[in-house]
């Protein structure tokens, strides 16, 4: 009969010469205390330096692994929220207005974004007035209090056919939050857990979403070096511009579409893009603004500059043709003019307009739900 151990004692004893084999004595107590029972057994001389290889691997090296890969939302969103910004402009005080997300890329205020976000598509050119709202210490729901740190923004640079704006935060001395840190999209694989953090229609602002990549697609709608992701992360209309994380918490997309509706109308879920953190990279530097990123050397093995995947991004001359070129020694552009502080209907307009967005949506579910049981 077989007795089950309350606990185990192990005694090694060496021996001298090879060839013979190691003792081991096993102490074993019963669960109920009883009796201890002396088992002898045979192993080879050189097992215990495997057996505490084995024990130091399993004990020390693995357990760093696991707590290094655990993706943890909830920490997440508290070390990086805090760099991310919601994204918005207007031409007027009363005309059409948009809002995205971004993310703070320097230290000097510039910000990644979508540029459809700061385009005006009745006209077809970016917005004359753009602001950046930092997120504030505490995410209440009122909308007043959390779009209170609301500061004038300029645009530097944009590429339509990527859909990349870089935009820079007037004020000099609006004390910012540590940049985000790109990874090496090269290193991102199918099914690695990601997040999202935006400001989703009729949502709340700085809302976080969590899922995974699906897939892989480059040259995205036949634009050369426009390399996406897919994945199943929900993203909706203000969470454009905004990053998708990794588990490190490092910039490894842009998030910039969705589909919802097939070819033939039926409805499509769980199926979102986002641009290549190396696709950035790569536009940011062709654009010769001499800064230094915020990133883990350590993670980012090759150059992006020499990745082969990469390709160029070509000159779009009609499209800058409204924001001043730079240099190839020209440094981030200062204000020229002073940052003025904004009204107080600057604030109202803001919250009509996303209320006005919010209210028109529920109507329209409320008139589809109405239909739908009227069939």
């Amino acid at each position: 009969m077989r007795t089950r151990c309350w606990y185990t004692e192990l005694n090694y004893h060496a021996v001298q010469y090879p060839g013979e084999a190691l003792m081991r004595n096993v102490k074993c107590r019963s669960k109920e205390g009883l009796s201890l029972t002396d088992i002898k057994t045979g192993i080879p001389v050189g097992a215990p330096v495997h057996f505490l290889v084995l024990m130091f691997l399993f004990f020390i090296v693995l357990p760093d692994r696991v707590i290094a890969s655990d993706f943890n939302p909830k920490h997440l969103y508290e070390e990086v929220s805090q760099s991310i910004v919601a994204v918005t402009g207007s031409d007027s005080k009363y005309g059409k207005r948009s809002i995205g997300a971004g993310s703070i890329i320097h230290k000097d205020g510039l910000i990644l974004t979508n540029a459809h976000i700061i385009f005006n598509k009745e006209n077809k050119r970016p917005f004359k007035n753009l602001f950046i709202i930092l997120k504030p210490d505490r995410v209440t729901g009122n909308l007043k209090n959390d779009t209170s740190r609301m500061y004038r923004s300029e645009l530097l640079h944009y590429s339509r056919k990527l859909d990349l704006a870089l935009m820079k935060i007037m004020s000099a001395s609006v004390p910012l939050p540590r940049p985000i840190n790109f990874a090496d999209s090269t290193f991102v694989s199918i099914g690695d857990p990601v997040l999202a953090i935006g400001h989703p229609e009729n949502g709340g602002l700085w809302s976080l979403t969590t899922g995974t990549i699906s897939s892989k697609i480059n040259n995205y709608q036949k634009i050369p070096g426009k390399n996406v992701f897919q994945t199943e992360t929900s993203l909706n209309r203000g969470n454009s511009g905004g990053p998708l994380i990794d588990e490190n918490g490092r910039l490894v997309g842009v998030n910039s579409m969705f589909s919802r509706i097939s070819k033939d109308g039926l409805p499509v879920i769980g199926i979102n893009f986002s641009i290549m953190s190396n696709v950035a990279v790569q536009w940011i530097r062709s654009l010769r603004l001499n800064i230094d990123f915020a990133q883990d050397q350590q993670i980012i093995r090759p150059s992006i500059i020499r990745e082969a995947s990469i390709v160029p991004v070509p000159e779009i001359r009609a499209e800058q043709s409204n924001v001043v070129p730079q240099s190839k020694t020209q440094e981030i552009p200062k204000t020229l003019k002073k940052n003025k502080p904004l009204k107080k209907d600057t604030f109202k307009l803001f919250e009509n307009d996303l209320e006005k967005m919010m209210g028109a949506m529920r109507d329209k579910i409320k008139n589809k739900k109405i239909i739908s049981k009227n069939k």
